[in-house]
């Protein structure tokens, strides 16, 4: 059997409603020999009648719920094709973005993997024209460049939407270790991306590919909406995993000179947000973040994590 051009890997919950939307979204591509998987992540709404309208069109997987990565895994286990693309349920790509991949793929032999640029919308709002210019990525001559060309904007933020990513299948098999992390709650795609451009040749591509959708609908489980305010519980839970993201990317040998410095500077950065939001005297994992803190060489980090996690709120302002 031919081998397909391309996968799509669609994680799903609950997200019927939608479904139909990012799967039209794959087949107006005009692109042939296209694998779509559907993973449905123990759904209770209609997925499953959505899917069977498409017949033989979409491969259907269902599991019990275990959550995005583990769904995306799954997903990177059943795919065959040559290039790997993701694609969130709410989501949809606009049209040309797999044309356009497959021309930089063949043009570069070299390319791993290729990201592009978004907009965002909350609610049929738009909030954000370009993902790209909302994290500061500036690509030179907006034509297809090399990230590694480009500053490490990657290190402090995540600078590309999952939906907006494209692997080949040989950067994965040379990589068996490149899968989503299923032991961060969130983060999962930043700490795959961060892995991704550790050891791939990643192409920038800075044109609009896809349309990034959040709804209130009930999915987002202990995550705010994009555009609405976190309070301090929750700065502080994002603010420890981003710390963890950070330091298990510090344990990766061969990182270019001129990144080192950006991952241990987001990395306390993370320390010191994570406990500007602690609230009363005692501080779970505080202890634990300044120790790996001295560790590392970080005194000054240390010591500003220590004193504004420990002080009450009244005094933190002068540290």
């Amino acid at each position: 059997m031919d081998r397909p051009t391309f996968s799509v890997i669609i994680p799903t919950f609950n997200r019927a409603r939608y479904l139909t939307e990012a799967l039209d979204s794959i087949f107006i591509q005009g692109v042939p020999d296209v694998q779509v998987i559907v993973i449905d992540d123990g759904s209770t709404d209609d997925t499953e009648a959505v899917v069977t309208g498409y017949g033989n069109n979409v491969q259907y997987v269902r599991q019990e719920n275990q959550g995005v990565a583990a769904a995306r895994n799954t997903g990177l286990d059943l795919a065959t094709g040559r290039f790997i693309s993701f694609l969130d349920s709410d989501d949809v790509w606009l049209p040309g973005k797999m044309k356009a991949e497959l021309y930089i793929f063949g043009s570069d032999p070299s390319a791993d993997a290729i990201i592009s640029d978004s907009e965002r919308w909350l609610e049929n709002e738009l909030v954000c024209p370009s993902w790209f210019a909302e994290q500061g990525l500036v690509v030179p001559e907006h034509k297809p460049a090399p990230l590694a060309s480009i500053p490490p904007l990657w290190v402090k933020r995540k600078i590309f939407a999952t939906c907006c990513l494209t692997i080949t299948a040989a950067a994965l098999e040379r990589l068996d270790q490149l899968r989503f992390d299923i032991s961060f709650e969130t983060h999962q795609c930043w700490d795959f991306a961060i892995r991704m451009i550790h050891s791939c040749n990643v192409i920038v591509l800075p044109d609009l590919t896809a349309i990034v959708r959040r709804f209130d609908d009930g999915t987002r489980v202990g995550r705010p909406l994009p555009g609405t305010p976190y309070p301090p519980a929750v700065k502080r839970v994002m603010a420890y995993r981003r710390y963890r993201l950070f330091e298990k990317a510090q344990r990766m040998r061969g990182w270019p000179v001129d990144v080192i410095p950006h991952i241990d500077a987001a990395r306390s950065e993370a320390a010191r947000e994570f406990a500007a939001n602690m609230s009363g005297w005692r501080r779970p994992d505080l202890a634990r973040i300044v120790l790996m803190e001295l560790r590392r060489g970080a005194v000054g980090s240390a010591v500003a994590v220590m004193a504004s996690g420990l002080a009450p709120a009244r005094l933190r302002s002068l540290f």
